[in-house]
């Protein structure tokens, strides 16, 4: 197991076509955390943890956004911190 804690809290994503740079589809899941949600994450996120109370965690949500995204995706993230997960 890593010695970094870092896990994913929050997943959102849009749909765009690619013809139009319509949004077609929208993705918003919080996704409760293995371990214990820290200070430095509430203060980056925002995210508390009464808004994880009854939040599911990340093998539920994953295969919630594997079908939203479907087969055709392209995946663009705001930085290479997103990649490591």
């Amino acid at each position: 197991k890593s010695e970094d804690p870092s896990e994913i809290v929050d997943i959102g994503a849009v749909k765009i076509e690619a013809s139009t740079m319509k949004v077609i589809g929208e993705f918003s899941e919080l996704v409760k955390p293995s371990a214990r949600l820290t200070r430095h994450t509430t203060k980056l996120t925002g995210i508390t943890k009464k808004d994880l109370i009854g939040v599911e965690k990340f093998p539920q949500i994953i295969e919630k956004f594997i079908q939203f995204i479907g087969e055709d995706s392209v995946f663009v993230s705001w930085g290479r911190e997103d990649y490591r997960f």
